[in-house]
């Protein structure tokens, strides 16, 4: 980061819709007791709608002083205009440019990284970057139990180049880490509409080729651990940290054995329910938006105080992991 880039809003939605998961075994092996489900006709802009009202809310400024918004996800509401262009005009920000990234679960941080540099490199003022998925509709009904793992919401953050008296009055992004794995792309694939399975036919849809397809290596907990781990460790070393230093994780909702074991990598299994932000237990793991919704969550909870660094870290489909620093 070449200046100092503030968070002056965030906000996040889930719907009012709780799925209980049924059975005591997903519990034990993920961690989850229910997530939430879209109403039929809520689209993933629907999703980022509300949240980015919240975040322009506390931010105490209008859609119309967007120059840019930034969607992160893999649920859209079409391929084609891309959700960031749709939820551009359900907020009427007349003046933004608008445009999506997809990046797996990792899309929140990888958008955070892109907002920051057009923050240092151009004259654009106001950013909305908002994560918003809609998984509950990419799951087979047969697909078990992957189909009770992921749920729906959204999160958001309004970023601005600070000026030097603002520095300390907002929570400030300090730096970002972001890596990819294009060979293990098929650990998790989301086919549904992709031109590798158009056109959509019978067979097509008969073989559940538009479903979210898991190769059970993606969720072993090792390569998981490995690169949360990395994405890490990258963070701190960058801002010349140690992990003592950090007072709140925020990781992806993966899975609740993977993050105990993330912490018990990095010496904090036993501070983990103070160091750690989980929330995997009431909304599943909701993709891009998982680190979102945490991030807003945990700043409207008092769990990051002022001055305070809290470390972002996710892993998801590509492969893609990623981690970024916030000083509250």
């Amino acid at each position: 980061m070449y200046k100092p880039i503030s968070l002056i809003g965030t906000g996040f939605y889930v719907p009012k819709n709780i799925v209980k998961n049924p059975e005591e075994k997903i519990f034990k092996l993920t961690g989850i007791l229910e997530r939430r489900r879209a109403e039929d006709g809520q689209a993933a802009s629907d999703l980022a709608l509300e949240a980015s009202k919240a975040a322009l809310s506390q931010a105490h400024i209008s859609p119309k002083q967007l120059d840019l918004i930034i969607g992160a996800t893999i649920t859209p509401d079409y391929h084609c205009p891309c959700m960031a262009n749709v939820l551009e005009a359900k907020l009427k920000a007349d003046n933004a440019t608008s445009f999506d990234i997809s990046a797996g679960c990792s899309g929140f941080i990888f958008a955070l990284d892109v907002a920051s540099r057009y923050l240092n490199a151009s004259n654009f003022t106001y950013i909305l970057v908002v994560a918003a998925e809609v998984m509950t509709r990419t799951l087979g009904p047969n697909d078990y139990p992957t189909s009770m793992t992921f749920g729906d919401g959204a999160g958001a953050a309004v970023l601005k180049r600070a000026d030097k008296k603002e520095v300390k009055d907002y929570p400030q992004l300090l730096s970002t880490y972001l890596a990819t794995d294009g060979n293990s792309g098929n650990y998790l694939l989301l086919t549904g509409g992709g031109s590798a399975v158009t056109p959509i036919s019978i067979e097509s849809v008969s073989q559940d080729k538009h479903y979210l397809k898991i190769k059970n290596s993606f969720f072993t907990i090792r390569p998981a651990i490995n690169h949360l781990y990395e994405a890490c460790k990258k963070a701190l070393d960058q801002g010349h940290l140690t992990i003592e230093d950090i007072a709140l994780i925020i990781p992806h909702q993966v899975n609740l054995r993977i993050l105990k074991e993330l912490a018990e990598r990095l010496g904090l299994y036993d501070d983990f329910e103070k160091r750690f932000y989980i929330n995997i237990n009431r909304y599943g793991n909701v993709s891009s938006a998982s680190v979102a919704i945490g991030l807003a969550e945990a700043l409207s909870e008092g769990r990051i105080k002022r001055g305070d660094m809290a470390l972002l870290v996710t892993y998801g489909g590509g492969l893609t992991w990623a981690s970024a620093v916030i000083r509250a």
